[in-house]
């Protein structure tokens, strides 16, 4: 008589080995049972009677003197009788969450280790249901990747525990990176995996209760650098804000040196000053560096006088001054200014960083650098508004003397530089130094306006041959 054989199928028990298919095999009067489980986990319904037995599992994991509720291997809670209840499912986890949050809004402190958490997307709601929530521990779960705790980052924690996940196996010989990571997602954190960490900078950080030392507009250690400072600089802005530039000769030295860089962004505001760009890391073409870093008192004015008309905001201006010896001074100056050539006359914010060296009885510049910048709508609406807040008078720095509001007069050239500007037009136009002087001489010394008449004039074939003889 041939043997019979009846399969019988079910689902793993609530010991939680039900994931895994197992297969038995007994023979009972000659006939075979085969027995196998699925995997799977138990399925319970969630009703009253099921959040009635979650509430009295919970109020015993509950410690109310540090506000703390252990939900560690939640399923294997003896006080929930029959029901499995695994927290690994999100239907199950909301509820729970939803139980405590009732019950307990102002938890600091949850407990969710060993609960074979795979994703913790849904414990995006933590921040929601839980304002004071500061100790979290989700160690010996199968969080497998770092990103995975973005979901949580909202929170405020102070202390986290994700020792025994996955994740933590990439980090084993980068210790230092581990924590950076998580550190990124939680600037407050001083504990991670039962370890202080150095307490944190957080100036980036909003807080309400932290109080930040206001910005000072100035740091000078030498009140006599801070004096000779202010003066050159007033005498600079204004000849640099006026209608020209050209009295700006005898502020840089004969061998003076400049460059410019600016902040390029999306919206190509600053294209006006994109060729003259000398920024290190976008030119790697030595001859081009050169050309772009001027040399010299003439090209150095030259160049700034070819900038648009400026109008400075004295009043936003910071000053630092970093060195101040007997032989030089290095000094900072940080501020906006409003282009007056262009119909919109756009804002800006400048970055200007002078060495300025001795010089008769006075200072000149050595080396110069100028950072122009686009301000964000926010800065430019916030300087708006203290704009419009100011009385209508002329404008006085803090950190510039007071002068007279009246236009500065014109500097007298020393003959030094007059014989400079001469031989420097005679070898940018080959006409001989005869008669540039004299056209120098007739242009009132203004070099642009010189090189600019003797371009027109040389068009029109108006030049006498012997301007060029030499």
């Amino acid at each position: 008589m041939p043997k019979k054989s009846n399969k019988i199928w079910g689902w793993g028990g609530r010991n939680g080995r039900g994931n895994v298919p197992s297969e038995d095999k007994h023979y009972f009067d000659g006939f075979k049972l085969q027995v196998r489980a699925k995997p799977g986990v138990p399925q319970c319904e969630i009703d009253d009677k099921l959040k009635e037995q979650l509430k009295q599992a919970m109020s015993k994991r509950y410690v109310q003197e540090t506000n703390a509720l252990d939900l560690s291997k939640f399923h294997q809670d003896p006080d929930l009788g029959d029901y499995f209840c695994a927290l690994f499912r999100p239907a199950m986890l909301m509820t729970v969450l939803d139980i405590v949050s009732e019950h307990i809004p102002n938890l600091e402190a949850l407990n969710l280790e060993g609960n074979k958490l795979q994703s913790i997307d849904r414990l995006n709601v933590l921040n929601k249901k839980f304002s004071n929530l500061k100790i979290l521990y989700i160690s010996d779960n199968k969080i497998k990747d770092i990103h995975q705790i973005d979901a949580i980052k909202d929170l405020k924690l102070e202390e986290l525990k994700l020792i025994g996940n996955p994740l933590c196996n990439k980090y084993k010989s980068r210790q230092n990176d581990y924590i950076s990571d998580v550190r990124k997602r939680f600037p407050r954190l001083l504990r991670l995996d039962g370890t202080e960490l150095p307490r944190p900078i957080v100036f980036d950080v909003v807080d309400d209760t932290a109080k930040i030392p206001s910005s000072q507009r100035m740091f000078v250690a030498d009140a006599k650098a801070q004096e000779i400072a202010s003066q050159f600089l007033q005498q600079y802005f204004t000849i640099f804000d006026s209608e020209s530039r050209q009295p700006l000769l005898d502020a840089y030295d004969e061998h003076a040196c400049f460059s410019m860089t600016i902040s390029t962004s999306h919206n190509n505001k600053l294209n006006g000053y994109l060729m003259e760009n000398r920024n290190l890391f976008r030119i790697y073409d030595t001859a081009r560096r050169q050309k772009l870093l001027k040399h010299g008192r003439l090209p150095v004015v030259s160049f700034i006088s070819e900038m648009p008309r400026t109008r400075h905001f004295l009043d936003t201006f910071t000053m630092d001054i970093a060195l101040a010896t007997q032989v030089m001074m290095f000094i900072t100056i940080t501020g906006y200014f409003q282009e007056l050539d262009n119909k919109e006359q756009p804002i800006r914010h400048f970055n200007r960083t002078f060495i300025i060296v001795p010089e008769g009885r006075g200072y000149c510049i050595r080396n110069e650098q100028l950072h122009i910048s686009q301000p964000p709508e926010a800065q430019l609406k916030q300087l708006n508004q203290q704009l419009n807040s100011q009385p209508t008078q002329p404008e006085v720095s803090a950190l510039l003397p007071q002068t007279s509001t009246q236009s500065a007069k014109p500097v007298e050239l020393s003959e030094d530089i007059k014989q400079q500007m001469t031989m420097t037009l005679s070898q940018q136009t080959n006409m001989n130094l005869e008669w540039s002087l004299k056209c120098l001489q007739e242009t009132q010394w203004n070099y642009d306006n010189a090189l600019s008449a003797f371009q027109e004039f040389f068009k029109r074939g108006q030049i006498p041959s012997e301007a060029f003889t030499k």
